[in-house]
Order: C-alpha cells, then sequence, then structure tokens
C-alpha cells in the first residue's frame, strides 16, 4: 500500500513517457491522471450558486508529471491541512507527492455545506466520478465527509465491487488540547473495494480538510489515514493512537 515501489514507478512513468492522449475529466474531477490517492468530496466549496447548470463532461484535462497545486489556494482550512496531509499520507514533500493526487466531487455546483448538497445530484455526479476513479487505479480513496462516504460505498457496490469491512480495534486520534480536555477521534469508517484485479482503500478523512486550520493536527490525520491503510491491507485490525 502506497510502497516507494509503486511511488517511484508512477512518478517514473510520467516522467519517461509523454501523454499523448486528448483525454478530458467533468468539471468536478480534477488532478494528476496517475492518481494514487483520491480525495473525493460532496461539492465544490464557494458561494452556493442559484442554478443548476447540466454537468461539462469535457472540461478539464488531467495533470501529468506535474503537481496539482489548486488546493493550497482554497479556504483556509485547506491552505493549513492540505499539504501536511498529502505529505504524511504519500510520504513525500509535496511537489511530489502531489503529482499523485487528484480531487472529485460528487456533485459540480458549488456549495459550502455538505448537508445542502442535494443526494439527486451526487448520484447524477457518480455517473462520471466512477468512470474517472477506475481509470486513475488508485490505491487510496478518501472520502472528505461521511455523507460522500455513504454514496461511494453503495456506488461501488451497485457497480459490484465487493464491499469488505475491516476489523476495528481502538481508535484514538488526538483534535486538540488548546486550553481545554484533549478531545480525540475514536471511530473510523473504511473499507476495501475489490472487483476481479482492481483493489484500493476507501478510508473518510477524520475531519473535512476544510474544517483543519492547525498543521499538526493535519498530521496527525494523516498519519491515521497511513497507518490504518496498512493495517486494513496487511489484514489486521485497525488500531490507532496518533
Amino acid at each position: 500500500m502506497l510502497t516507494d515501489t509503486t511511488i517511484n514507478q508512477r512518478l517514473e512513468d510520467m516522467l519517461r513517457q509523454s501523454d499523448t492522449s486528448n483525454l478530458h475529466w467533468p468539471e468536478n474531477c480534477e488532478g494528476s491522471r496517475k492518481a494514487l490517492v483520491v480525495f473525493v468530496g460532496p461539492s465544490p466549496g464557494g458561494k452556493k450558486g442559484d442554478k443548476h447548470n447540466p454537468i461539462k463532461l469535457q472540461h478539464y484535462k488531467p495533470l501529468w508529471n506535474v503537481a496539482y497545486v489548486d488546493p493550497l489556494n482554497w479556504s483556509n482550512g485547506f491552505k493549513a491541512s492540505f499539504r501536511p496531509i498529502v505529505e504524511t499520507i504519500i510520504g513525500r514533500p509535496y511537489e511530489d507527492a502531489a503529482k499523485l493526487i487528484a480531487r472529485f466531487n460528487m456533485d459540480w455546483q458549488q456549495n459550502p455545506e455538505s448537508q445542502d448538497v442535494l443526494y439527486r445530484y451526487m448520484w447524477e455526479g457518480c455517473l462520471h466520478v466512477l468512470p474517472v476513479l477506475y481509470e486513475c487505479a488508485p490505491e487510496l480513496v478518501i472520502p472528505m465527509d461521511e455523507k460522500t462516504f455513504g454514496v461511494l460505498q453503495i456506488a461501488l457496490y451497485n457497480d459490484d465491487y465487493e464491499i469488505i469491512q475491516p476489523r476495528i480495534g481502538e481508535i484514538r486520534v488526538k483534535i486538540s488540547d488548546k486550553n481545554e480536555k484533549p478531545r480525540y477521534h475514536e471511530s473510523i469508517m473504511a473499507f476495501r473495494a475489490e472487483k476481479k484485479a482492481s483493489s484500493f482503500l476507501v478510508i473518510k478523512s477524520l475531519q473535512h480538510p476544510a474544517r483543519v486550520y492547525d498543521a499538526e493536527y493535519a498530521r496527525r490525520i494523516g498519519r491515521a489515514i497511513k497507518i490504518a491503510s496498512e493495517q486494513i491491507w496487511n489484514g489486521d485490525a485497525v488500531n490507532l493512537d496518533v
């Protein structure tokens, strides 16, 4: 799971080969065509629009041997959290790690609140997200909130993936201890998706990156996801004390 061999191979493939395809992704999908780690959200943030226009299907040219840096310029949360989360999970400086990540959204209309995103559009977006996800052949998919985790799990099941639930042990990931009694995440949501030769892990981020404003907290989230992914991949129970 996210071994140096796999990471180096994908980086070398992009370095030595040229992207000669004319492939374009839907407007809710951005990042590297060779992404090993894919972040999935309910919808883009920002100010909610009044009209839900049809999705643009040939909208974004996926990156090739180029770092995906756009999230570093989004909300204050993303500015503080995204770099340390990505670096910790992949174990490389962002300039290299970001050549192996992508970000997809189920819905394509801007909406700052997950609870306000309609399931109707998330399901519609799934029809376009899943083919792009399979094309990347990631090892790890990270839904950024519980709503997206649930939609993705059902969508994969409906697409004939076997959903394998891991054994969950003791979970303790510190949130914060500033001016108060320390608080912890004490649960994790994850599964392994398998179909024929395709296999990857889905682990929900313990907190949406847009709501993480402390780099150390972000690194703890990254470490928790990294350790959990290794434990699940090896068939072990998930035990975290981060």
